[in-house]
């Protein structure tokens, strides 16, 4: 009897699964376009690397807790290196440092997009790691820490990054 009973279950809750298998979506609905409307393209972007040229490239930045510079050299086999520098200064914990970065080892897609090798000297430690930075003729941004520099001139980022003091 268990046996029977077992069998009809089953078959029950077999049939209700094929069921709902067998279903079929509705179709979507696709949006009439009027003859009068002309469907928009969309826009075509232009690439940041497009517009940055074998050369240097700086940018800078200064906020209330550090001054950064950032130069960045692009080769004409499309290779990239930069020097990242700056000065960390919080005042509330009486902190103070200056740090160095060596970037190296990398070539900026075609999206501006860099990750390079990179060798940071701060307070006697040196630190070896991997930092991708994403670049345009206005902008240096870490996607690691998520903070962008501003293009600046070349010949006057290491005054302002590290004025000379009198």
């Amino acid at each position: 009897m268990n046996r029977i009973f077992l069998a009809i279950v089953s078959g029950i809750i077999l049939s209700a699964c094929q069921a709902a298998e067998d279903k079929t979506p509705a179709p979507t609905p696709t949006p009439l376009i009027t003859p009068t409307e002309t469907p928009t393209p969309a826009p075509t972007t232009t690439s940041a690397a497009a517009s940055l040229e074998p050369g240097k490239y700086c940018y800078f930045l200064k906020n209330e807790t550090s001054t950064e510079g950032l130069q960045l050299t692009i080769l004409e086999n499309g290779s990239a290196s930069a020097q990242y520098f700056g000065t960390i200064h919080n005042d509330a914990s009486a902190y103070y440092a200056a740090f160095e970065t060596q970037l190296s080892n990398a070539s900026l897609d075609n999206t501006g997009k860099a990750t390079f090798s990179a060798i940071t000297e701060v307070d006697g430690d040196t630190q070896h790691n991997q930092e991708t930075w994403q670049f345009s003729k206005e902008t240096a941004t870490s996607v690691d820490h998520n903070f962008s520099l501003t293009t600046s001139p070349c010949a006057t980022l290491m005054d302002k990054v590290w004025p000379q003091v009198e």
